[in-house]
């Protein structure tokens, strides 16, 4: 039996991939001040942190930085746990 997942079809954009480079660089350097928390961080600078992502999407508009990098920032806990 074969099965087909239907889905939404692949858009190709024009606009180039974003560098987050600046923001990866402000991750390094503020982890240990938002441990547990999710963080908006645009142009290398913080936009946005919350414990939960729902109440950052509801705070900010994502037209307003759609090149943004959204990302969780693990507590110490959370990082010594081995998920298999």
């Amino acid at each position: 039996m074969t099965r087909t997942m239907v889905g939404s079809p692949v858009r190709k954009s024009s606009r180039p991939m974003p560098d987050h480079v600046h923001d990866r660089a402000w991750i390094d350097e503020h982890a240990q001040e938002y441990r547990g928390k999710w963080v908006l961080v645009c142009g290398g600078q913080l936009i946005a942190a919350d414990h939960d992502i729902r109440s950052i999407i509801a705070r900010v508009p994502r037209d307003m930085y759609p090149d943004a990098l959204v990302t969780y920032i693990a507590t110490e806990e959370e990082e010594r746990q081995i998920v298999l």
